[in-house]
């Protein structure tokens, strides 16, 4: 399945996890998952979802033990920060692929759940503040 690949590939992104460089990496992937979302048939949802998750868990199974749980943790990253706010944003069928994903993998791997959230949620992680004030800002902007 093409979009497990894009996942893989996309583990890369998670060391540019910061507010400079998230919504550059989060076009990306949305360019590159576009054509699983825009070719997604309602009937079929359930059956992605299940496919999705076991051609991931077979990638895995190639790995040792070690690797493979890291590998686990970081699909689900992926899955967290960009496949599913990436469906949530493109609304209708791919939001619904988002809810039907997440329910069977914290089914599948209750010890290894994640939350679906919204690009703009995920931004707004990045502004923290206390008591009003600003504590991080762009790295591009600090002086």
């Amino acid at each position: 399945m093409e979009l497990a690949k894009i996942i893989i590939r996309s583990r890369d992104y998670l060391d540019k996890f910061t507010y400079d460089d998230y919504p550059v990496c989060f076009e990306e992937f949305s360019r590159k998952a576009s054509f699983f979302l825009d070719d997604l048939q309602e009937s079929s949802i359930n059956v992605a979802a299940d496919e999705l998750i076991g051609c991931l868990e077979r990638e895995r199974a190639l790995l040792k033990r070690r690797d493979a749980n890291k590998a686990l943790f970081l699909d689900k990253q992926v899955i967290a920060l960009f496949l599913s706010p990436c469906c949530k944003k493109a609304g209708g069928k791919a939001d619904t692929f988002a809810a039907v994903l997440l329910e069977k993998w914290n089914a599948k791997y209750p010890k290894n759940k994640y939350y679906l959230g919204t690009y703009e949620d995920i931004m707004k992680g990045f502004d923290a503040n206390l008591l009003g004030l600003p504590l991080r800002k762009s790295s591009k902007n600090r002086r």
